[in-house]
């Protein structure tokens, strides 16, 4: 594979828009911290081709357009698990393709169209109007909450972001890490 250019990465966010509409003020800030998160992932690959995207270097179990959609399919398996809502057929089917394919027939852009459309179509509509986070909610032999469900997938995008980071090197796709403006005057003193 060719080697690309190092990517100047998105820079380091420390603050961000807790969005009003959600009836918990909880559930609103997990679901602002779920974009942040997100959106680094989402600049960790929209510049990628196809050949990173669908990169398996030997031992790895997944290539990084599958990770995508992965998160995706895991939102939308969470959310169906907490309201008992299933994503529309059209949804569940772009989300089994994203998530089994390989290579992808989508390239980063629709990789991001779709993880984008599971949090404003399906997340974020199904929590909007709940108003406890805490609430218990019976599922077979588990009990969720939707703050339990928000922090399971905030460490989900976490974790799997980091494996992306790491698969982007390995397809010579170098990434710098940006810092937050205001902390670009440090020195050593």
């Amino acid at each position: 594979m060719a080697s690309h250019p190092t990517r100047q990465g998105r820079s380091r966010r420390y603050e961000f828009t807790v969005p009003a509409e959600f009836a918990s003020p909880a559930i609103a800030r997990s679901i602002a911290l779920l974009g942040e998160l997100s959106e680094r992932h989402f600049d960790l690959i929209e510049d990628l081709p196809a050949e990173a995207l669908n990169l398996l270097p030997h031992g790895a179990p997944s290539t990084i357009a599958m990770i995508t959609g992965h998160l995706a399919q895991g939102e939308a398996f969470w959310l169906t698990h907490l309201t008992g809502e299933t994503p529309p057929s059209d949804l569940a089917d772009a989300l089994q393709d994203a998530r089994s394919a390989c290579p992808t027939s989508l390239d980063a852009a629709g990789l991001i169209q779709l993880c984008r459309r599971v949090r404003g179509d399906f997340t974020e509509r199904l929590l909007r109007g709940v108003t406890d986070s805490e609430a218990p909610i019976q599922d077979g032999p588990r009990t969720l909450t939707a703050s339990g469900v928000l922090m399971h997938l905030i460490w989900h995008w976490t974790y799997h972001s980091g494996q992306t980071g790491l698969l982007r090197m390995q397809a010579d796709c170098d990434y710098d890490w940006a810092l937050h403006p205001r902390f670009t005057g440090f020195t050593d003193e």
